[in-house]
């Protein structure tokens, strides 16, 4: 099983630029375990058994959307930002 730490190591190596600064590599840094702590404080109170398990398979199904939408958000204005940079030029 991978740690957040290895996650973390994976994911800076492809994610942030190598010319990055510090600063602002520990934001990311900061950011990223930020989120892994909600997501480890939700699964906490799913697995407490506060909710039933069709509440909580809803909550994770839940989840699961949200970072689809994310992606695909993020991956959207890549597009947009490269259309409008090919636009710029004309």
């Amino acid at each position: 099983m991978n740690t957040l730490q290895k996650e973390w190591k994976d994911y800076e190596a492809v994610a942030i630029n190598p010319k990055a600064g510090d600063v602002q590599r520990l934001e990311t840094q900061k950011a990223y375990y930020a989120g892994a702590y909600t997501v480890l404080s939700i699964l906490s109170e799913i697995s407490a058994g506060v909710i039933s398990e069709e509440a909580a398979v809803e909550v994770l199904k839940g989840l699961n959307q949200e970072c689809h939408d994310f992606v695909a958000d993020v991956a959207k204005q890549k597009v947009d930002v490269a259309k409008n940079i090919i636009i710029a030029r004309q």
